[in-house]
């Protein structure tokens, strides 16, 4: 799917996409929001860094960090997360957690 970009200032270096200061990159099924956005345009792979927010249909996590594997697996990893699942069926902290194919996995 089609990914947007926007932040308070961007900026592009040879392959590297940078979005800085309410840095938000969404897609049709989520939405991610951080301080900064850093976006390879040859690999497709997304880091994002400072006060970390994902949101989709399923489960909304808090974390400083975030990655976004495109080409290899398709997943993004939080790592030290606070996470609630938008049911109320569960919330927590968890060291790791993977989403890939909207499939949540909690370490």
């Amino acid at each position: 799917s089609t990914l947007e970009i926007r932040a308070d200032n961007q900026s592009q270096t040879g392959e590297q996409f940078i979005a800085e200061g309410n840095a938000e990159a969404e897609r049709v099924n989520d939405f991610l929001k951080a301080d900064t956005i850093t976006y390879e345009t040859t690999s497709q792979d997304l880091t994002a860094s400072g006060n970390v927010k994902y949101f989709n249909q399923e489960i909304s996590i808090y974390s400083r960090n975030a990655t976004y594997n495109a080409k290899g697996l398709g997943e993004i990893n939080f790592s030290k997360a606070k996470y609630y699942k938008s049911d109320k069926s569960a919330s927590g902290n968890a060291e790791e957690i993977f989403i890939k194919k909207n499939k949540v996995a909690l370490i």
